[in-house]
């Protein structure tokens, strides 16, 4: 239904954008959405809303692939995913039942391996399976009430069909399982800053863009008992708004040559957002969701 928010139900929202840029492909064959805001819970969403057909058309092959990224970022990223997948390991141990949803190419789950973890697979539907790296594409290949934590970083706000895909992860979990969110808070104050800027946008393949009240709104129709949400530590959306500040004169598909020195130059504003927002407990541009299975 046209207006009414993937998240919260409510169908009082506002426009936000009526003509957003494709700052990552520069496509112009989407001038059919817009972009809303939620009046109740600040998500924002494209309308009218996309459906499979539509987003299978948004990305190319290459979307985001680390092939066409700066060499520095690589190596930056490289050394990320190698900490971030050892204190993921560290904290949950190496013979929990891990699901890395939205895997991508895979890097996150090598690095979990190569930290130990012993039962991990992935699901990406966007690049094909590999059954060598036990990756798969259809949701019907996964066993129900299996998994202990299921990842989706950077993947909610991806999702056409959030209540659909929600209950399903829902029913992978074993009892006292939990899925583990990583993705952009609508709620932010960068977003009325930078507006069509904000990296959180990511038009139009970001289709919904959630705030922690939308989370709190929606856990419990999934099928969740519990919600804890806090501040994650990301530097991409600070980055992702200057970076798109600079593509307004200069532009450039993907990341751009200079993306490397825009982190560490904006470095003091992502610090200051994450740390701050653990200080005050409030949240982040950037938020990490704990959706429990009691």
């Amino acid at each position: 239904m046209p207006n009414m928010c993937p998240a919260c139900l409510d169908s009082d929202s506002i426009v936000y954008s009526s003509k957003p840029t494709d700052f990552e492909e520069y496509a112009t064959n989407y001038s059919q959405f817009q972009l809303n805001r939620c009046r109740t819970c600040s998500c924002i969403f494209l309308n009218p809303p996309p459906t499979i057909a539509d987003t299978s058309n948004f990305y190319p092959s290459d979307y985001m692939s680390l092939k066409k990224s700066p060499l520095l970022f690589k190596a930056m990223f490289a050394i990320w995913i190698q900490v971030l997948a050892k204190k993921t390991v560290s904290n949950l141990g190496t013979n929990t039942r891990l699901l890395d949803y939205g895997c991508g190419e895979g890097q996150f789950m090598d690095q979990l391996k190569k930290a130990g973890a012993t039962s991990i697979c992935g699901f990406e539907p966007m690049r094909g399976g590999d059954n060598s790296r036990d990756i798969y594409t259809e949701i019907s290949q996964l066993p129900l009430g299996f998994f202990d934590v299921i990842f989706m970083r950077d993947v909610l706000e991806h999702l056409t069909d959030v209540d659909q895909t929600m209950t399903t992860l829902r029913s992978l979990l074993r009892p006292g399982g939990k899925v583990l969110i990583e993705t952009p808070n609508a709620a932010h104050f960068s977003v009325s800053i930078f507006k069509d800027l904000w990296g959180g946008i990511h038009f139009p393949y970001h289709t919904v863009i959630f705030s922690p009240t939308s989370i709190q709104m929606s856990y419990s129709r999934w099928g969740f008992n519990r919600v804890h949400i806090i501040p994650n530590f990301f530097p991409g959306m600070w980055a992702m708004s200057f970076q798109n500040l600079i593509k307004l004169k200069h532009r450039q598909r993907g990341r751009m040559a200079l993306y490397p020195f825009i982190l560490l130059i904006s470095a003091p504003f992502w610090l200051l957002d994450y740390f701050w927002a653990k200080m005050t407990h409030s949240h982040s541009s950037h938020i990490k969701c704990e959706l429990l299975v009691d």
